[in-house]
C-alpha cells in the first residue's frame, strides 16, 4: 500500500527533516569544551543595611531629593 503525496508537500518535508537534524547536531555539546564554575570566586557581596528612616521627622534630617 503506497500513500500518493504531492511533491511539493514531500519536498517541504525532506527539508524540514533535514534541517531538523542538522540543527540537533550543531548543538549537540555532548564532548567539546568543560566549564567548571568557581563559587568561592563569583560569591556576591552582602547588601549594604537600609537606611533608618524612623526619626527623619525634622527638615535637618531628611534626605535631599536631587534631580537627576
Amino acid at each position: 500500500m503506497t500513500i500518493k503525496m504531492p511533491k511539493p508537500a514531500l519536498g517541504l518535508l525532506i527539508f524540514t527533516l533535514a534541517i531538523t537534524f542538522t540543527v540537533l547536531a550543531c548543538n549537540n555539546k555532548k564532548g567539546g569544551d568543560k566549564e567548571t564554575k568557581d563559587d568561592t570566586a563569583t560569591m556576591k557581596p552582602a547588601d549594604p543595611a537600609p537606611m533608618d528612616t524612623s526619626n527623619m521627622d525634622t527638615a535637618s534630617t531628611r534626605p535631599v531629593k536631587t534631580p537627576d
